[in-house]
């Protein structure tokens, strides 16, 4: 990834570097593709579970929302998105990809 455009992602809170890798979590996910938290981790368990991603590419966190309600998100490596984006339902998944 190149400096500038990591410089963009992180601007955006689409990412953040954590011990030196990049890294996002199910939320920021689910926002940019425009679909319900609660699909895009079923997704994600269903990719874990299924072993497409390894448990050295994702972490499971708690927050809590405005309302001071507990949830679940998945952080997740740079590679594990990679692997996860095809599988979320993002309908412009293919956007980045070279012809």
């Amino acid at each position: 990834m190149s400096t500038a455009l990591f410089a963009i992602y992180v601007q955006q809170n689409i990412v953040h570097l954590s011990k030196g890798k990049l890294i996002t979590n199910s939320l920021t996910i689910a926002w940019e593709i425009g679909r319900r938290h609660d699909n895009v981790m079923r997704s994600l368990a269903n990719l874990i579970k299924n072993g497409k991603i390894s448990f050295l590419e994702f972490k499971k966190q708690n927050y809590t929302d405005e309302h001071s309600k507990p949830h679940r998100t998945i952080e997740l490596s740079e590679r594990g998105v990679l692997i996860a984006m095809p599988f979320t339902g993002e309908k412009n998944h293919d956007k980045g990809k070279c012809d």
